[in-house]
């Protein structure tokens, strides 16, 4: 994560407020895409593996993510220090 906000904000000096909008972004990014599998699933008469793609991301990719937000939050604080001394 570091390396990745490293490198964007290496580019683009993004603001206090942006910056803190990255970690919930990702969170986002996850629910959405369980959004879309849950699209997907209906259509094609309740496919088992698109299930199962879903119940991962409900009941491991979303908890995984909330239990290292905090370390994703300071990955990106420090990313951010690390370009302003840059």
């Amino acid at each position: 994560m570091q390396a990745f906000v490293a490198a964007y904000i290496e580019d683009t000096r993004l603001t206090e407020q942006e910056l803190s909008l990255i970690v919930p972004l990702l969170r986002s990014w996850i629910v959405a895409a369980a959004a879309g599998r849950l699209a997907q699933w209906r259509p094609s008469g309740g496919d088992a593996r698109v299930l199962a793609k879903i119940m991962r991301t409900v009941e491991w990719r979303i908890p995984a993510f909330e239990q290292r937000k905090a370390q994703l939050e300071e990955a990106v604080r420090a990313a951010a220090r690390e370009a302003a001394g840059a």
